[in-house]
């Protein structure tokens, strides 16, 4: 070799190249010393002692040429480092037990090799999310919610940023709830990439929570804590599928070695990442929505927690985002009622946060009912419950006349109070609405505040001038300062103003309480 005269110093020259690639390419110690599984103490010894005699004399050699040579000296070093790391667990029997409990050995790569192995590496620009073809100061930047994957041609079939590869290991996770403060739970892995990980978790855990996870995780999947064993990291609670056997499919995102600001203060609290820039990733793309929906929020045993009134954000064939007011803190399962399309299906959490406007973001997929029938069977209270929902209905605790131009929201409204068991009527303007109420005398009105052909506040007027007058509840998302509720009720003679989005139970408790004197109310 010419080393220690100065030429052909560079990394490119065959042998050192073929072994730097071999190291940065490995997911084990056996690979980044080019050993099986069975190699003995003998073979571990030689194997490490050829390595370091190709690379310590172009160490030697690259440190003369100084920053000249500075990548390819940092490529030298860290091979050099994970080599003798691979080295000290190896050779200790004791430490070498401990390791072989959870390594996976990628299989040699094939013409008819699996799918899911990682891809030899190609003379291409380097992917931002693919840590193996990354230079040392790009394998121990954190990533981030914003990274970019270069488009590929597996585009199709792997959407995510970075691929995922199957990682069968056990963890450790450490997380806290607002109650019941810090709780810890050895888990098994199902997968893992450079960005996160997937896992079987029996705690119940919220989207934007951080969990602080500790995992023998592949060493080119890493961003710090390259030398240790063990890696430890924060992330961010991505998605939680159904609870199935116990357990909870959760994916993770790594957040990094240092949590976000905020946690140390309140640890159980919400976090959101950075909104994706990237190139689609659905399955199919979401239109613009802005309907109303009936939203119905259920457990794991399908026992109904909450309703309310939400309204779509975008839509496609497999979900869609709402926007809702109410959502319960935990439950399992979603059964949306979309009136524009006369469509009802249960759905699946993603994705949940806050905006700046005080309305909750779901964003929901759309699931089989088969599998909600499977959950179903041979349970009594989920039986009971169908025998209950075929007796004869009770009789209606009041009759309620709803007045708004929206279809999809009056229909929405005319679901809430029929399920709440009161007899309904629908119309569509103001004008409607005072020859209706003196047609059917209901024993209340919910009026828009806005409408066509008769100013709801006029409505509201002209209700309370009839002999009986109802009770009138104006709803409004125009009419929203305080200033209205005052002149709505004096000036007007309106009972109440509730402004949209409203909650179901608000609007319900308002009803009751001006109904609770009405015959009809008190007969039901």
């Amino acid at each position: 070799m010419k080393q220690s005269t100065g030429e052909h110093t560079s990394p490119e020259s065959t042998g050192l190249e073929h072994l730097l690639q071999q190291v940065e390419r490995s997911t084990s110690h056996y690979e980044a010393l080019s050993l099986e599984r069975s190699a003995s103490d003998a073979q571990i010894i030689a194997a490490y002692q050829r390595a370091a005699a190709v690379l310590q004399p172009w160490r030697s050699a690259l440190e003369t040429r100084g920053e000249a040579a500075g990548d390819a000296l940092a490529r030298v070093e860290l091979a050099t480092s994970r080599l003798a790391h691979a080295y000290s667990v190896l050779s200790n029997p004791n430490k070498r037990v401990e390791y072989d409990r959870f390594v996976i050995v990628r299989a040699p790569e094939s013409p008819t090799s699996d799918a899911t192995a990682p891809p030899a590496a190609a003379p291409q620009k380097a992917n931002p999310s693919d840590t193996r073809s990354a230079s040392p100061a790009e394998r121990r930047a954190p990533a981030t919610a914003s990274a970019e994957a270069e488009p590929t041609a597996a585009a199709d079939e792997n959407r995510r940023r970075s691929q995922r590869f199957p990682l069968s290991v056990t963890a450790t996770v450490i997380g806290y709830h607002r109650k019941a403060g810090k709780w810890t739970e050895d888990v098994e892995t199902v997968d893992a990439s450079c960005t996160g990980v997937t896992l079987r978790l029996r705690h119940r855990v919220r989207h934007g929570t951080i969990l602080y996870v500790t995992l023998p995780l592949p060493e080119k999947l890493r961003s710090h804590d390259l030398k240790e064993p063990n890696y430890r990291v924060y992330a961010l609670v991505r998605r939680v599928h159904p609870v199935k056997d116990g357990m909870r499919v959760t994916a993770l995102e790594f957040v990094g070695e240092h949590p976000p600001v905020g946690y140390l203060d309140k640890p159980w609290a919400t976090f959101q990442t950075k909104p994706w820039t990237g190139v689609e990733r659905r399955r199919s793309p979401r239109k613009p929505g802005g309907q109303m929906i009936w939203v119905e929020y259920f457990t794991e045993d399908l026992q109904c927690l909450r309703q309310e009134a939400g309204r779509t954000e975008d839509v496609s064939e497999g979900g869609l985002r709402i926007a809702v007011k109410g959502a319960p803190p935990e439950f399992e399962f979603v059964r949306v009622s979309y009136p524009e399309r006369g469509m009802e299906s249960y759905a699946v959490v993603c994705n949940r946060f806050l905006k700046d406007d005080g309305l909750e973001r779901l964003c929901l997929r759309l699931i089989d009912n088969n599998e909600l029938t499977e959950r179903a069977v041979m349970r009594p209270e989920v039986e009971a419950l169908a025998v209950a929902q075929k007796a004869p209905p009770p009789p209606p605790r009041g009759r309620i006349l709803v007045a708004d131009d929206d279809p999809p929201l009056r229909r929405v409204l005319g679901k809430i109070l029929t399920s709440a068991g009161y007899d309904v009527v629908l119309v569509e303007d103001g004008k409607a609405a005072v020859e209706k109420a003196a047609e059917i005398k209901p024993d209340l009105v919910i009026t828009d505040g806005l409408m066509p052909k008769m100013h709801g506040f006029l409505v509201c007027k002209a209700l309370k001038e009839m002999k009986p007058a109802p009770k009138v509840i104006m709803l409004t998302a125009v009419y929203t300062k305080l200033n209205y509720r005052f002149e709505a009720r004096d000036r007007y003679g309106a009972d109440e103003l509730l402004t949209k989005p409203f909650e179901v139970a608000n609007l319900l408790k308002c009803i009751e309480r001006h109904l609770g004197s009405t015959p009809q109310a008190m007969a039901g």
